[in-house]
């Protein structure tokens, strides 16, 4: 099981690896492209 992430949620903009932000934007670009198919449809 993969480690939890240290965020201190006081603390804006979060500080968070490189490499983790580049996997979350692939996850977000997905999301966004389902979504806006789910809309055209």
């Amino acid at each position: 099981m993969p480690h939890p992430i240290l965020i201190d949620v006081e603390k804006i903009p979060w500080k968070i690896p490189l490499r983790l932000a580049h996997s979350l934007q692939g996850i977000v670009s997905i999301i966004m492209i389902r979504v806006a198919h789910c809309l055209v449809s």
